[in-house]
């Protein structure tokens, strides 16, 4: 499960989520909150926007919706990482700890991957 965190964290965060290199000279870099668009010649010239102004989405709903439901899959799986980690060190008798854990793992899987 940590390997799991590690990993979402990274691809949450970073802009490079998506490459797609459209020619020789053009790349884009899309992510989740910023897209760039770089030019490659002699010097690269990259330009950063927010991805809604980037794709011209406005007020899309389904966009902000796989934004929150991002954010509520990443708390899901730290809250679960947290359950998961007080029941091995601090409360070894509780089993309810553990059934937390497990139920905020499944709910982050189904907010994450579905």
């Amino acid at each position: 499960m940590l390997k799991a965190l590690l990993i979402y964290v990274i691809g949450f965060s970073t802009s490079h989520f998506i490459d797609i290199k459209q020619s020789s000279f053009k790349k884009y870099y899309i992510g989740l909150w910023i897209s760039c668009e770089t030019y490659l010649s002699i010097k690269d010239l990259s330009a950063c926007q927010d991805s809604v102004e980037f794709f011209n989405l406005g007020d899309r709903v389904w966009f902000k919706a796989s934004r929150a439901t991002s954010i509520l899959g990443i708390i899901f799986l730290c809250a679960a990482l947290i359950c998961a980690g007080l029941k091995l060190f601090v409360f070894k008798g509780k089993k309810c700890i553990l059934d937390a854990a497990i139920g905020m793992t499944f709910v982050a899987d189904q907010l994450l991957y579905n």
